[in-house]
């Protein structure tokens, strides 16, 4: 299997990819064509929980057109709290500005434009069912095949969560898409991303019940502390300049449903195990996906940890390529590497078998 450890000090401003991205827009529905945001009605959603989230519907957002062969597709999901108004520039930077892909960016279950807790008529806040990364790759299926009458993909590509997304649907639909894409993604978070997950979790549960200066204050200090690596935030932030970040959070506070839909979230990527229907067997799971994997990690990356993306590109053997970024870049993948990963993305969806 090709390895890449890519060496990289020096970071790019050219983009930032937010931790845990806690603005979600208040979209309205527009079905005029290109990037404006649209809906599909799915009716109800099965979930492997064996609930029902009713009047399923998933916001997402189409750029280019489908080619005559109808092979062309690219889709994207979205990361943790994240939504698609992010990605037509941000695909536009990572595929080229005039590429020739038909490119779908769904917004992800939870994330305040498609269904949610925060606006669910019928299941609202704490009555909306939990959800796992599967079921929201269930439902972009269904937003593939019944919305949108695509019979295959040529690609899915995601970051975070969306990395995470990313191998739930090699697991799932197998024989659906040519390629894959997970980018600072996990297929089976490791016990310091589930540890982080949950006292984030946790300091949202805090930060709703009591709506205080201190869960705001916690909340941001937990944000800088992995979002950035120590040799980061020492190079570029004094002590006092994250103390004042940390103190500026308490007139930032967190609405109830927004806390609600990430501590959804959350509990989602902690559910993500690309192992789940192979009682636990890695190499049986990877025996399963049929498409070529292009994986991207980052060496310091303390939000996603590399280590189970790095295992599982072994276990994939000659099916995928695993590029790590050596550098303090944290969890800003591609943002700190825009330059590299879009070269490599961009050669990678366009080799032909």
């Amino acid at each position: 299997m090709p390895y890449d450890r890519a060496s990289c000090n020096r970071r790019h401003p050219t983009m930032r990819i937010p931790f845990l991205s806690l603005l979600i827009p208040l979209l309205v529905a527009n079905v005029s064509h290109g990037q404006e945001i649209r809906f599909a009605d799915l009716g109800t959603c099965a979930l492997e929980s064996a609930e029902i989230i009713e009047e399923c519907r998933i916001g997402y957002r189409t750029i280019g057109e489908l080619n005559a062969q109808r092979d062309n597709a690219v889709l994207i999901p979205t990361w943790y709290g994240g939504t698609t108004e992010a990605w037509p520039d941000l695909q536009a930077q990572l595929l080229g500005e005039n590429h020739d892909y038909f490119v779908v960016l769904v917004d992800a279950i939870g994330n305040g434009v498609s269904i949610s807790p925060s606006n669910s008529d019928v299941q609202p806040m704490d009555a909306f069912p939990r959800f796992t990364t599967r079921d929201m790759v269930r439902s972009q299926y269904r937003l593939a095949t019944e919305e949108l009458g695509l019979e295959r993909l040529h690609a899915v590509m995601g970051i975070s969560m969306g990395g995470m997304q990313t191998f739930e649907w090699g697991m799932l639909y197998p024989e659906f898409m040519d390629k894959l894409v997970p980018i600072a993604g996990s297929p089976d978070l490791a016990g310091h991303d589930v540890a982080l997950w949950e006292t984030y979790k946790r300091l949202l549960q805090w930060s709703v019940s009591c709506d205080c200066d201190e869960a705001a204050e916690a909340l941001a200090a937990i944000r800088l502390m992995n979002s950035t690596t120590s040799d980061q935030a020492g190079a570029d932030m004094p002590g006092e300049t994250a103390l004042g970040r940390i103190e500026a959070a308490a007139s930032n506070r967190i609405d109830a449903g927004i806390a609600t839909n990430l501590i959804w979230q959350a509990d989602a990527m902690m559910a993500t195990d690309v192992t789940q229907a192979f009682e636990g067997d890695w190499a049986a799971a990877a025996e399963a996906v049929q498409a070529k994997v292009l994986i991207i990690v980052g060496s310091s990356d303390h939000v996603v940890t590399p280590g189970p993306a790095e295992a599982f590109a072994e276990y994939l053997g000659a099916k995928a390529r695993l590029i790590i970024f050596n550098n303090d870049c944290g969890h800003d993948i591609p943002g700190c590497e825009m330059f590299r990963s879009r070269s490599l993305i961009r050669e990678f969806l366009a080799e032909r078998d």
